[in-house]
């Protein structure tokens, strides 16, 4: 399913100005200091008359419907068992006091009007692995009650616990996940109207690792590429930024330092930190499974679709990307990549938006930001997808208060979305870290079409990993291996579906 979103440009450009004018109160409610805080807000209205009124929109609206009395946790802690292994996590939840860096101080902001709001002290409680999170979520479900109200770990471990019956279906809570500050693509996981687990304006870890391309602006102005080769922003505006004309860019601007060898002290026409085929294969508007309307998920790449053959091609163009004429360096540890493009030994890098930001703080050059590029000119848009380390927000099947944590969750959501997001967005990521417009309009339309998949957070189901391991390999038993794996796809939905009765 594609993507939108989670706000529209010209709505979180409104937002991002009710943020700026209110974000000066994190500093009286972090540090006490309302003399500064009454100047710049004042000061701010002024200058924007219509901010007020502007930004009573359906999220204040929806703010203002929520009474004291449905949210009060009657002064209790409420408890997020989170991941401290995604370095996300922590970030996009915690923030205890003034650091001086916008971000941070915008989700101060959010938990103190939060906790002020909710009448409830914030606490939380950390996992250090996969493993670690899932046993502590495990112990949670099996106790008689839990410490915890939300569980914030990544997608595959929420995923795991979902498959056990260990988590509250999202649909009780009785609230709209349709709302702007909620993520349709995970809203879209909806299985015989159960939802396990929800991204949305609370987190951006999924914002962050969600897969790119960056290109070396300095180095393709020397490649004197002449036509419609010459700008890649306007390529990718008319449509023709494809796989193809990807690999074609990349031939012959490989060198070898003179050693012999190939490897990570050469210079490559595209380097690739690790996952990335699985960026080509979204890209490519692929997907293993499809969710329905009814609720139940079904095989996506059938014969009659086409898009078994358009899978078998993509594993023969990203062989060859990979493969011709040493174009490509493939790093086993991300950090090898991310090293290689600051120290300009590649035209294009493969990555996640996270770093977009690396970039900007620690690579000297001028770099831009595109999409992961299509399968061909007729495919429809840009398609990319969150990686299953991305968080994601569940709850505990055994929760309690459920009658006031459907108004809780919602509150917590719509002021992330107030105060946290556009400040994530309009100025960490953007205003701070790209280095031109065009790379802007290029982020708009890379988290704009997101996709999601089920195959690549359900592991039961056995598909994640196919057409990467076909790719990498150098092989094409991608048709052989995925015959084999959905002969027993049926009966793994079933086992998933069996927990929901």
């Amino acid at each position: 399913m594609h993507v939108k979103m989670k706000k529209n440009v010209c709505t979180r450009l409104i937002c991002l100005c009710l943020t700026l004018s209110v974000f000066a109160g994190c500093l009286a409610a972090c540090n006490g200091n309302n003399a500064d805080v009454e100047s710049t807000t004042a000061e701010s209205t002024s200058q924007n008359p219509d901010i007020v009124s502007d930004t009573l929109d359906e999220a204040e609206a929806a703010l203002n419907a929520i009474s004291s009395d449905d949210v009060d946790w009657g002064g209790k802690e409420l408890t997020f068992l989170y991941s401290v292994y995604n370095t996300d996590n922590p970030t996009e939840l915690i923030s205890e006091e003034k650091t001086g860096d916008v971000l941070p101080d915008a989700v101060c902001e959010r938990n103190v009007k939060f906790e002020d709001r909710c009448n409830l002290t914030l606490s939380f409680s950390p996992t250090d692995s996969e493993d670690d999170a899932f046993a502590k979520a495990q112990r949670e479900v099996q106790g008689s009650v839990g410490d915890a109200q939300y569980f914030t770990l990544d997608h595959k471990t929420t995923a795991a616990l979902a498959v056990e019956g260990y988590l509250y279906n999202f649909l009780d809570l009785n609230i709209d996940l349709e709302k702007d500050w909620w993520d349709e693509g995970t809203y879209s996981f909806n299985m015989e109207d159960h939802v396990f687990f929800m991204n949305g304006s609370w987190n951006y870890s999924d914002d962050r690792l969600t897969w790119c391309m960056l290109f070396n602006k300095s180095a393709y102005a020397l490649q004197a590429y002449q036509g419609e080769d010459a700008d890649l922003y306007q390529l990718v505006l008319d449509g023709k930024w494809t796989v193809d004309k990807f690999n074609n860019l990349i031939q012959n601007f490989s060198s070898n330092n003179g050693d012999g060898r190939w490897d990570e002290e050469d210079s490559y026409g595209f380097v690739a930190t690790p996952h990335y085929s699985n960026a080509f294969f979204f890209g490519a508007d692929l997907r293993y499974v499809n969710m329905h309307e009814d609720g139940y998920p079904t095989l996506a790449l059938s014969d009659d679709s086409g898009m078994m053959e358009r899978a078998a091609e993509m594993v023969e163009k990203v062989v060859s990307i990979y493969t011709a004429n040493h174009a490509t360096y493939r790093a086993a540890e991300f950090q090898v990549s991310y090293e290689m493009f600051k120290a300009n030994q590649a035209l294009f890098y493969g990555e996640i938006v996270s770093f977009v930001i690396n970039c900007n703080k620690a690579y000297e050059g001028q770099f831009g930001v595109l999409p992961v590029p299509k399968y061909d000119e007729a495919q429809e848009k840009y398609c990319t997808y969150v990686t299953p380390f991305a968080c994601t927000l569940s709850l505990p099947v055994n929760v309690q208060g459920t009658d006031k944590l459907g108004d809780i969750t919602q509150t917590y959501a719509i002021l992330s979305d107030q105060l946290v997001f556009p400040v994530f967005y309009e100025v960490v990521l953007t205003t701070k870290s790209v280095k031109d417009e065009q790379s802007v309009k290029m982020l708009d339309l890379i988290l704009g079409n997101r996709v999601y998949d089920i195959s690549n957070y359900f592991e039961n189901l056995g598909m994640a990993g196919l057409f990467e391991r076909s790719a990498e390999n150098g092989n094409n038993n991608f048709s052989r291996d995925y015959a084999s794996v959905k002969r027993g796809f049926s009966k793994q939905v079933r086992k998933l579906f069996d927990k929901l009765d």
